[in-house]
């Protein structure tokens, strides 16, 4: 059963959450960085997916800056 709180976007949805291109978000699927769905020809992406690679951004980000120190 689907969550309420799961919801499925298109790449341009994502891109317009993310400030980018629907190109880019393709990339970030095509190399492995951002998990999708293929339903027919569509491609969508669970919003918990986008909310995992955004959590794991932030945490690179945050050991980059710690090696910086």
């Amino acid at each position: 059963m689907l969550n309420t709180n799961e919801y499925l976007l298109t790449l341009r949805q994502v891109g317009q959450l993310l400030g980018l291109g629907h190109t880019k978000v393709a990339k970030l699927i095509s190399d492995g960085s951002l998990q999708s769905l293929k339903i027919g020809r569509s491609r969508r992406v669970r919003r918990s997916d986008l909310d995992r690679f955004l959590e794991g951004r932030s945490r690179a980000s945050s050991e980059v800056n710690r090696c910086e120190e």
